[in-house]
């Protein structure tokens, strides 16, 4: 099967998240479940973090093959996603590092217009 692209741009709504698994699991519906699963997971913290953070326009870009998937979440906010390290008792932040165990890598990069970031991750081979 070739691969499959799909973009999706979103308004910094409270149903984002939801909007941007739907999109993910149709484009790759022939993925394995778990990569599926796993992305999508990861694609809604990805997006959260932006509606709460960024509060711009947000577009996804999806690629997605046989064995694997790629996605990059760009807004236009240029401030960089951070690890938090906070205690036990502490609610929240725990995204990135849900990210750092699920992707087979992960980043972020200044969007090509230098007007925002773009965070991406890779699943699968």
């Amino acid at each position: 099967m070739p691969p499959i692209s799909a973009t999706l741009r979103l308004q910094p709504q409270l149903d984002a998240p939801r909007q941007a698994r739907n999109h993910l699991e149709n484009t790759c519906r022939h993925l394995a479940p778990t990569v599926r699963s796993d992305a999508s997971l990861i694609l809604s913290e990805i997006v959260t973090n932006a509606v709460i953070h960024a509060r711009t326009m947000i577009t996804i870009a999806i690629e997605c093959d046989n064995n694997s998937v790629a996605v990059a979440v760009t807004d236009n906010s240029t401030q960089a996603p951070q690890l938090r390290h906070h205690d036990d008792l502490f609610e929240g932040g725990y995204g990135l590092h849900l990210i750092d165990q699920l992707a087979a890598a992960w980043g972020y990069d200044a969007s090509s217009d230098g007007e925002g970031k773009v965070v991406w991750f890779r699943i699968g081979r």
